[in-house]
């Protein structure tokens, strides 16, 4: 399979570097401790931003993408997290190689936005369903992809 996202993955630090993954970590980090979860899904986790910064605060984090430059990027930049990599597509969750269920998934960014048709977003809720404990937190950041594709 191609890696649709291999030019995007070399530009991405540059393009999305100075974003404040720290605020969006603290305010993870308080929801969290507040429901008690450990165990963590990102999905779309691009080059680490988010995932990197919830390890190095104690979570066990799993991330998924679709492109394995994506996930090659992320883990070069810390190779001592305590995070899981995975390459796959996030309307297909239910199909991955998954151990146990987690506690909270996120979905950050621009993730969302690549969920272009009603069964994308059916597809990927179903296999969250199936990936996330019952009552587990879903945080995720949606934009609206006509404008994005406009």
């Amino acid at each position: 399979m191609k890696d649709v996202f291999s030019l995007e993955a070399k530009l991405y630090d540059k393009i999305w570097g100075r974003y404040d993954y720290d605020s969006d970590v603290e305010f993870l980090d308080t929801l969290f401790r507040e429901y008690g979860c450990k165990r963590i899904i990102d999905i779309g986790c691009g080059t680490g931003g988010h995932s990197l910064r919830l390890s190095r605060k104690g979570y066990y984090v799993t991330r998924v993408d679709l492109s394995p430059a994506m996930l090659k990027i992320a883990e070069e930049k810390d190779k001592d997290a305590k995070v899981k990599f995975i390459q796959g597509d996030m309307r297909r969750l239910n199909k991955l190689a998954l151990e146990k269920k987690f506690d909270a998934a996120i979905c950050l960014g621009q993730t969302f936005s690549h969920l272009l048709t009603n069964r994308d977003v059916g597809d990927f809720l179903d296999g969250l369903r199936a990936v996330l404990k019952k009552n587990g937190l879903f945080i995720f950041k949606a934009r609206n992809a006509m404008k994005i594709r406009e």
